[in-house]
């Protein structure tokens, strides 16, 4: 999905620019509309974190705040 890619490729962004990278992930909480997104959301983010395993959790909630938004993912870091 699009959005997915967009924010994982957002938050990577906001890591390079600190000078950080997936590796330096934490936790991310990652907010989903659609249940039936979960294989392609675990999909995109499995080839962004490029084996980096941040504690996660995933949730199925009824909106965001645009209903436009499928997604949002909260990512926290720390660097070393």
């Amino acid at each position: 999905m699009a959005q997915i890619e967009q924010i994982w490729r957002n938050i990577l962004g906001c890591l390079a620019a600190a000078g950080m990278g997936p590796q330096d992930l934490v936790k991310v909480t990652v907010l989903l509309t659609r249940a039936e997104d979960i294989p392609v959301a675990r999909e995109i983010r499995q080839r962004m974190l490029q084996g980096a395993e941040p504690a996660s959790t995933l949730m199925i909630v009824a909106g965001l705040a645009s209903p436009q938004f499928l997604a949002e993912i909260e990512a926290i870091a720390a660097a070393p």
